[in-house]
């Protein structure tokens, strides 16, 4: 589930969202 948590990091800051 560690992939998951990075890939959010990074999602959100692709996505540019501050949830």
């Amino acid at each position: 589930m560690s992939k998951s948590k990075v890939d959010n990091q990074f999602y959100s800051v692709e996505v540019g969202d501050s949830t």
